[in-house]
């Protein structure tokens, strides 16, 4: 779903769905939502502002570390700003953020983040439900074997979560991002199922998926 394409249709496909369904999913995005959900809105008047495309360029233009990323950060900001989240918290975002007046988490100091904290480490020094949505883009591979207790501080300080991560990759030099799928991340989400997902195309053999969790209902 292209930013701001609120009306797309959604295509529901299946697990495999056969060779042609394998070839889509190589160009062509592949956006789930679960049979009955509908995201609401938090709050369009007071709705944090999102980056943009030239915001994006411009950054990337400064870190070759965004070279080819654009594609999954349009995505995330799609559902980001159909969510119209006032409070955004952001883990480990690096060089630019979804949304420029965030707060952020990070254990490096040099990015400033507002909690200088290791996400690995519970709780986290935040209030309950301080947030509306909570952000982390190819983050929870990289915590080691702690994405579970990790994910448990999700629904403790926010409403929502998007977290995007390799999906399906297969790399021996780099075994902390491969194996992961939809069952990985059942298990490290202690079995909550997420409401929306978006597959994005891949480059050479590298796709990436977005989850978004809901936690405002107990389904």
């Amino acid at each position: 779903m292209a930013s701001g394409d609120q009306n797309a249709q959604v295509e529901f496909i299946g697990p495999d769905g056969g060779p042609l369904a394998r070839l889509r999913r190589r160009i062509e995005v592949v956006h789930r939502i679960r049979p009955g959900f509908q995201l609401q809105p938090i709050d369009q008047e007071r709705a944090l502002p999102a980056i943009t495309h030239p915001d994006f360029m411009s950054a990337r233009a400064r870190w070759p570390y965004l070279k080819r990323r654009w594609n999954y950060y349009r995505e995330a900001i799609s559902i980001a700003k159909r969510l119209s989240p006032r409070r955004v918290l952001e883990i480990g975002t690096s060089y630019i953020p979804l949304f420029p007046i965030s707060d952020r988490l990070d254990y490096k100091a040099d990015f400033r983040p507002t909690f200088l904290h290791d996400a690995t480490v519970v709780p986290w020094p935040i209030a309950d439900q301080a947030y509306d949505l909570v952000v982390a883009l190819q983050v929870w591979e990289h915590l080691g074997n702690r994405q579970l207790e990790a994910f448990a501080e999700l629904p403790r300080v926010a409403r929502y979560a998007l977290l995007s991560l390799p999906y399906r990759w297969r790399s021996r030099s780099n075994p902390s991002h491969s194996g992961i799928d939809d069952q990985v991340v059942l298990r490290w989400a202690g079995g909550r199922e997420p409401v929306e997902t978006v597959e994005v195309p891949r480059f050479g053999r590298r796709r990436r998926k977005i989850y978004l969790f809901d936690f405002t209902s107990t389904r």
